[in-house]
Parts: structure tokens; C-alpha cells; sequence
């Protein structure tokens, strides 16, 4: 099992601790790899620590994961579903500029 904490993903890692967000992040990632809100965790982390090749990563990962994950239909992508959206708008808009 793994948490999700709520909070709006489009903050700074839900105002807790790094370390934290890294163990959850691990134990995500341990029972769903790609998982969109983990991916998601991933980015704020690489965007805190400044590591864009990480952010970017992280954005790409997320729209590649985004259509099998959306289809899964887990309940905490219906309770981020605004989250979810916005990051999806901001890493297209990030993959266009890099065009």
C-alpha cells in the first residue's frame, strides 16, 4: 500500500520535508512505477533541489505514462483530477517549448 497525501500537486512537495517526500516517493514507485502522482512528487523534488534534467525528465515520463495511468482509474486520480490536469498542461507546454 502506499500514501497519497492530499494536497495541491501543483505545490511545493505538499509543504513536507524532502526526506518524506522521497520515502513516499520510494514506496510508490515500489508498487506502481508510474503512477502519476509520483511522477508528479518526482518533478517538485527535481524542481526544489534545481535539477531541471530531472524536472524535465520527470515531464516526459508523466506524458508517457498519462493515457495507460488515466485508464486505470485509480480514485486518487479522480480526487487530484485538477492537479493532474494542470501538470499535464505544463509539461505539454514544456515539451513544445523544447521543440
Amino acid at each position: 500500500a502506499y500514501e497519497i497525501r492530499n494536497c495541491d500537486w501543483s505545490s511545493d512537495v505538499c509543504s513536507s520535508d524532502l526526506e518524506n517526500a522521497r520515502v513516499n516517493l520510494d514506496k510508490l514507485r515500489q508498487s506502481v512505477p508510474n503512477h502519476l502522482l509520483g511522477i508528479m512528487l518526482e518533478h517538485q523534488i527535481a524542481e526544489h533541489n534545481g535539477d531541471q534534467a530531472g524536472a524535465a525528465q520527470a515531464y516526459k515520463a508523466f506524458l508517457a505514462a498519462y493515457e495507460t495511468e488515466i485508464a486505470a482509474g485509480r480514485t486518487e486520480y479522480q480526487d487530484h483530477r485538477g492537479g493532474i490536469e494542470r501538470f499535464r498542461q505544463a509539461a505539454e507546454a514544456s515539451m513544445a517549448a523544447k521543440k
